[in-house]
């Protein structure tokens, strides 16, 4: 009885911390899910917040773009890589006519760019140039490409156009990313006036152009594991096609990874599209976990019970054998008695 009862009771016990350890592990890796999740919408935010304040200006122009001059001007008093880590510059995308082509160009190259052109394919009537992206040297490549002769980059300024509001590409390897690494355009439409237009008709009569951010999304989440002291392992995907490249910034060893016993998965809603993040504990985390203190518990306990099992049965057997002696003493004097 003193076994069964004092093992129930360890049993009972380790179980509990058993369960605290699981509850606080949890908890732990929930606080560094949301603190992830939290750090990397906030990115795009600050993406948005970056494209809006240009948007504003162009506004207070009287809905007209900026000349070359101006958009530098703005530009340099803007700190971009502080301001919003990853993002490569901003840029401004003009819509052009086909037949207004060579227009255009020559009113580019007037404006201090004499060396401007336009780098399109396909017969589509309009075009969407890259006409100013700052800073311009690690862009250059961008310079002047027309976004609407690939598919991907056309959807989403059509979007961006006929909803009125932010829209992020899906995945694509900008042109000025020398290391082909994956990445988006994030645009946002420019309209000649502050309230967007009731009806896509309007906003597509009424449009400016379309602000933009080129995304690397390595660059872009290159430090986002500082937020979680290394304890999480991610990676982004485009919720309709995976990325090619599995982003684990935080770059810990597969190795490592299978050992992770919690993982979450959110989705983060960007630009009118779904983005799946996917995060994993890392070997740092698991090593936090307190593992050891149950088992010793329970190691203990079953030791301990054991013991206090020996000591009641040693002291049993002590007992029996005193009455069983005090019993055959009395018998033998009872015996030479009658005797």
């Amino acid at each position: 009885l003193v076994l069964v009862g004092s093992l129930s009771l360890t049993a009972l016990v380790a179980g509990w911390l058993q369960q605290n350890m699981r509850d606080n592990a949890q908890m732990r890796f929930e606080r560094h899910v949301q603190r992830l999740e939290d750090n990397i919408r906030g990115r795009f935010v600050k993406a948005t917040y970056g494209l809006s304040g240009l948007r504003s200006t162009f506004l207070a122009n009287g809905g007209r773009p900026l000349d070359r001059a101006q958009f530098r001007t703005w530009m340099m008093a803007r700190n971009i890589p502080d301001e919003f880590p990853g993002i490569r510059g901003l840029g401004f995308i003009e819509r052009v006519e086909r037949i207004d082509l060579d227009a255009f160009m020559a009113r580019e190259r007037a404006d201090g760019a004499p060396d401007f052109a336009v780098r399109t394919t396909g017969q589509a009537p309009n075009l969407f140039v890259i006409k100013l992206i700052e800073p311009l040297t690690p862009n250059r490549a961008a310079w002047g490409y027309d976004v609407g002769s690939e598919a991907i980059r056309r959807e989403a300024a059509e979007r961006a156009i006929d909803t009125g509001a932010p829209a992020l590409t899906g995945h694509i390897t900008l042109l000025q990313d020398a290391a082909k690494r994956q990445g988006f355009l994030y645009v946002v439409p420019v309209f000649k006036s502050a309230d967007v237009p009731p009806s896509v008709e309007l906003r597509r009569q009424q449009l400016v152009g379309l602000l933009y951010a080129p995304i690397v999304l390595d660059e872009f989440l290159a430090d986002v594991v500082k937020a979680t002291d290394q304890q999480l392992a991610f990676q982004l995907y485009d919720a309709i096609t995976p990325l090619s490249t599995q982003f684990i910034v935080n770059k810990v060893p597969a190795s490592q990874q299978n050992a992770s016993h919690l993982y979450a998965e959110r989705t983060l809603h960007v630009g009118g599209r779904d983005l799946t993040l996917r995060m994993r504990t890392t070997a740092a985390f698991e090593t936090e976990v307190d593992r050891v203190t149950p088992v010793s518990i329970g190691l203990f306990g079953i030791v301990l019970s054991v013991m206090m099992a020996m000591i009641v049965w040693l002291l049993g057997m002590g007992r029996a054998r005193a009455e069983a002696l005090a019993q055959s003493i009395q018998q033998e004097a009872m015996a030479r008695v009658q005797g």
